[in-house]
C-alpha cells in the first residue's frame, strides 16, 4: 500500500532563481516521424533519408529503433544502411526476411547494407541499431535506395518512425 503525504504550499521548498539552462533528462527519448513520402526511382545509389538524421555528441551512446513503412516492386526491393561518424562503433540488428537472404535475426556492423523484399504493396520493416560515439560529435543517418535499379518507385512512407534513446 502506498501512502501519499500532502504538502502544503508553505512547506514546499522555495523555487529560487529561474535558470535559462534547459532541463537535462537522464535518458531522453526522441521520436522522429516522417511527415511526407520520399521516393527513389531507378537508382541503387544510397541517399540520405530526408527525416532520419540524428546529431549526437562525442562519447554518447544511443539505441535506435527504425520502423520503416515502404513500398517497392519485387524487382527493385529496398536496401539501407546507417552511417555513423568516424571513430564511432555501431551494430545493426535486423529481424525478418530480407532481399539479401537474412532470415530471422542477424547482427551486423551499422554500415553494412541490409535489405528487404518488396511486393508492390506497403510493408513494414523494423530494425535496431546501437551506436557508441568516439571522441568527436557527428550525425547518425539512415540511407536507403533500390536494391536493383528499376523504373518503378521505391517509397519510404509518411509515418515511418525513428525512436532514439540516449543511454547514460
Amino acid at each position: 500500500m502506498v501512502t501519499l503525504k500532502r504538502v502544503r504550499r508553505s512547506d514546499a521548498p522555495p523555487l529560487g532563481k529561474v535558470s535559462a539552462v534547459p532541463l537535462q533528462l537522464s535518458n531522453p527519448v526522441l521520436y522522429f516521424r516522417k511527415t511526407a513520402d520520399q521516393t527513389v526511382t531507378n537508382s541503387t545509389t544510397l541517399v540520405n533519408d530526408a527525416r532520419f538524421e540524428l546529431p549526437v555528441g562525442a562519447r554518447q551512446t544511443w539505441t535506435l529503433e527504425f520502423r520503416l513503412l515502404f513500398s517497392s516492386s519485387a524487382v527493385a526491393n529496398i536496401k539501407w544502411q546507417i552511417t555513423i561518424p568516424a571513430l564511432a562503433t555501431g551494430r545493426l540488428r535486423f529481424a525478418g526476411v530480407g532481399a539479401n537472404g537474412l532470415n530471422g535475426e542477424s547482427e551486423v556492423a551499422a554500415s553494412s547494407v541490409q535489405g528487404a523484399s518488396g511486393t508492390g504493396a506497403n510493408k513494414l520493416v523494423v530494425f535496431h541499431a546501437h551506436v557508441v560515439m568516439g571522441t568527436t560529435a557527428g550525425d547518425i543517418i539512415l540511407q536507403w535506395a533500390q536494391n536493383t535499379a528499376e523504373a518503378s518507385n521505391t517509397i519510404v512512407r509518411q509515418d515511418s518512425l525513428l525512436i532514439a534513446t540516449r543511454i547514460v
